[in-house]
């Protein structure tokens, strides 16, 4: 087997990188919901391409989870205040 002290990286660090995908799902989403429809674009390339967006998204720390959550918090209040329903 392998030795006590190993481990693996790829499920340590992979809720970091999906967290990072779906932040640049999201910020694009957001920007078109904004009716910002190029800024939207730009914004998700810019987040998929900057050096420390990407390295931010493959460390496993909470980084990434954090924009996410900020995101999320951002499209919930934006969903709530549209609709007046409070279920977001």
């Amino acid at each position: 087997g392998l030795p006590e002290d190993h481990f693996q990286l790829v499920p340590i660090r992979l809720p970091s990188l999906l967290a990072g995908f779906a932040s640049i799902i999201l910020i694009w989403r957001i920007l078109h919901w904004f009716g910002y429809r190029c800024a939207a674009l730009f914004a998700a390339f810019f987040l998929a391409v900057h050096p420390t967006a990407i390295d931010f998204h493959v460390q496993a720390r909470g980084y990434s989870l954090s924009m996410l959550f900020e995101l999320i918090a951002i499209a919930s209040i934006y969903l709530a205040l549209r609709t007046l329903k409070w279920r977001y």
